[in-house]
């Protein structure tokens, strides 16, 4: 099921180009995928990418008017339709795993091409359910604290199927993106038949020493269900 729509920005020095499209998708084998894009101008040229993890944009679909879609080096499972202008939708029927990918819908008035957030769709591999993740933070070491002068917080995301999280750091309930470096993949485990994921939030010694300050590891998952652990300020001193 879908967990959002929303309108995807991109800001320019001429235009405001935006895409309301489906963000995330999890589906079962043989069901199928709806996968709309609206853009907010009235750009002849459209186009539809999939990205497979770790690979390259792959061109799938391209429109350079409602009437003419044409298809790029794709399966026959996936067509395309464009009844307006603004619209370009992608469908695939039936999902197998390997269509699990990011989907990015386009749209160009020259040579620059605009581009939303993409559509992340997992299709489920057979015998797996979805699996809620575990959130788990831990306390700067004391060897970091005072050879370096910094300290760094740990939030590790466990046992979670599929890959659809978005995770983000809290200090005092604020979001908090200076210090933040997030694994750029998650990690899978062939045994556990399941997904992790680390974060790590570098602050200094006086803000983490602070009992006052309260760090919070929150991460999105399925169907905008939260998960997260707190952790206070000297916690584990």
């Amino acid at each position: 099921m879908c967990l959002s729509h929303v309108f995807c920005l991109l800001l320019t020095g001429i235009a405001e180009v935006r895409f309301n499209q489906t963000l995330s998708l999890v589906l079962e084998r043989g069901k199928i995928a709806e996968l709309q894009c609206e853009q907010n101008t009235n750009y002849d040229y459209m186009y539809r990418y999939q990205q497979l993890q770790g690979k390259g944009l792959h061109l799938i679909y391209y429109s350079y008017d409602p009437a003419k879609v044409e298809p790029g080096n794709i399966s026959e499972r996936f067509t395309a339709i464009r009844l307006q202008i603004q619209l370009f939708q992608l469908k695939i029927s039936p999902v197998k795993p390997e269509d699990s990918a990011v989907y990015f819908c386009t749209s160009s008035l020259d040579i620059v091409q605009y581009f939303g957030d993409g559509t992340k769709l997992t299709v489920l591999e057979d015998g797996l359910n979805i699996t809620s993740p575990k959130v788990a933070i831990f306390p700067p070491s004391k060897q970091e604290i005072k050879e370096k002068g910094k300290a760094t917080l740990v939030c590790l995301v466990r046992d979670f199927y599929p890959d659809h999280v978005k995770l983000v750091w809290q200090v005092n309930d604020a979001d908090r993106e200076d210090g933040v470096r997030t694994d750029e993949f998650s990690t899978w485990d062939d045994t556990s038949k399941s997904y992790s994921l680390t974060s790590r939030l570098r602050i200094s010694t006086q803000e983490w020493f602070n009992s006052k300050n309260s760090f919070r590891c929150a991460v999105k998952f399925h169907l905008d269900e939260v998960q997260y652990e707190v952790i206070r300020g000297g916690d584990g001193e």
